[in-house]
């Protein structure tokens, strides 16, 4: 099943991610998926120790940990070290925990749990999920920054133009010109047509078409465009027209705010790629996917947890989780949900959880919640990753009952053992029901051993006495005990 569209066409390049497994084979495989998806993959490791140095030197963006490796150090006290020394988020890949184990990998913060055997599509959407998320977070921190250091810093200039009967006579750009074109203000003075040459060719047209508007219409719209600055490089502007009037209501000019808004526009550019490539793997993933509110509300779920549980988005959205849920499991899961939240924002949460089909049947799933906040850090959203393990559960399942019936098999088996009566003239032997048994026909139904006949030399002589001379020796053999 494919991840998208096309495979590896929601992955950013920078994306480096660590694989640390001890399975060789299992951990090729991985690799070679994600390198095929275009990630880039620092070196595996096997241990722990192996993990700490790969960490420390290709840095990278997200470290995929098995719970269970080689060597005195587990995964787990790996990922702690891995999180304390260089800041870098861990995802545990792993077969088996227990709660012991729960409790331990929960201090470590991960960012998420992903079970064995797993689809190498689960893993692809998961571990993507998981960078979105982190590029989300840091895209706006880092936009929230940039955007506070844009307003603190005066990154923009006042020009102010002169019209007369609806022509523009002169042109004149304040001392702050040059901080955001690079162009000083008797560069723009010596030359009329220079802010022209400098708006960016493909915006030109809308520059062009504002400037008339303004004039003919007397239309102060905002506009944003492109500018080349003295030094060759691009940077967006924002341009806002204050229309002038004399004392007969004439417009004789207009006075403008430049501002270099470079910073936000990329900022949103990049929000709006992170958009689509998260709207591309919500589409085409393999797996459910919701956004859940906080009333545990359905906001949001893809078309593959639609088909899981047999509902459409606009059924979805008027749903309670309690409705499509183990009811009784709920309270326990609020609470547990609620300890996640208060001991680690950026912790996700894990859970084996029966959903409820639309046509009454139930199915097991594997749930991984991570939540989204707000600016002031409150939780608005969860992110559920709904994998369906149904299947899973039923082999497991099958497997345990082929273990007890096994065990109860080889608790029935007979042994031959203790007293057992047998006639002292037929040799028949007698059962536990009270029958009296053939020796043969006993030995076969009690025990692995096979019967054979034949008949021991003195019998012999008994029966066949025609067959010894009158020495005891058996005529035509010069050997004693043979038999028939």
């Amino acid at each position: 099943m494919e991840i998208g569209p096309s495979e590896g066409s929601a992955i950013m390049p920078s994306d480096c991610l660590l694989i640390v497994e001890d399975d060789a084979v299992l951990a090729r495989n991985i690799e070679l998926r994600l390198m095929q998806l275009g990630y880039d993959v620092a070196p595996v490791a096997a241990t722990g120790g192996e993990a700490i140095s790969t960490a420390g030197t290709h840095h990278p963006d997200l470290v995929l940990m098995d719970i269970h490796l080689a060597g005195s150090m587990d995964g787990i006290e790996a990922a702690g070290i891995i999180k304390e020394r260089y800041g870098i988020p861990v995802m545990y890949v792993t077969a088996y925990i227990d709660d012991a184990m729960v409790q331990r990998a929960k201090a470590t913060e991960p960012v998420g749990y992903l079970v064995k055997p797993f689809e190498m599509n689960e893993l692809a959407t998961t571990i993507e999920l998981q960078l979105y998320r982190r590029r989300m977070e840091r895209s706006l921190r880092a936009s929230e920054e940039r955007y506070k250091r844009i307003t603190e810093s005066v990154s923009d200039y006042i020009y102010t133009v002169r019209t007369q009967d609806g022509v523009v006579v002169s042109t004149e750009h304040g001392e702050a010109c040059a901080g955001v074109t690079g162009f000083s203000t008797s560069e723009f003075k010596n030359d009329p047509y220079l802010w022209w040459r400098m708006v960016h060719e493909e915006d030109r047209d809308n520059v062009v078409s504002h400037a008339e508007r303004i004039l003919r219409d007397q239309d102060d719209a905002i506009i944003e465009h492109r500018i080349v600055r003295k030094d060759g490089s691009v940077r967006w502007v924002r341009n806002t027209p204050v229309l002038s009037f004399d004392a007969r209501g004439n417009m004789c000019g207009y006075d403008g705010v430049i501002r270099d808004i470079t910073e936000r526009k990329t900022a949103q550019m990049e929000l709006q790629r992170s958009e689509a490539r998260f709207r591309a793997i919500h589409r085409w993933a393999g797996i459910g996917i919701a956004m859940v509110d906080m009333s545990l509300h359905i906001v949001e779920a893809n078309p593959a947890l639609q088909k899981m549980l047999g509902y459409s988005l606009e059924e979805l959205h008027q749903t309670r989780l309690e409705d499509i849920t183990d009811a009784p499991a709920m309270q326990e899961e609020r609470r547990q949900l609620s300890q996640s939240l208060t001991e680690n924002h950026d912790a996700s949460y894990s859970l084996q959880k029966k959903f409820k089909r639309k046509g009454g049947s139930f199915i097991w799933t594997q749930v991984t919640i991570t939540f989204l906040y707000d600016e002031a850090g409150k939780p608005q959203y969860g992110l559920w990753i709904i994998e369906d393990m149904t299947e899973r559960k039923r082999a497991e399942q099958e497997r345990e009952e082929l273990i007890v019936s096994l065990q109860k098999a080889l608790a029935e088996v007979k042994t031959l053992g203790g007293l057992i009566p047998i006639c002292s003239s037929c040799k028949r032997i007698r059962d536990d029901k009270g029958y009296w048994n053939l020796l043969e026909k006993y030995l076969s139904e009690h025990s692995d051993a096979t019967v054979s006949h034949g008949i021991c030399p003195e019998c012999e002589r008994q029966l066949y006495p025609q067959l010894y001379d009158e020495h005891g020796q058996r005529k035509g053999r010069r050997r004693q005990g043979a038999g028939l």
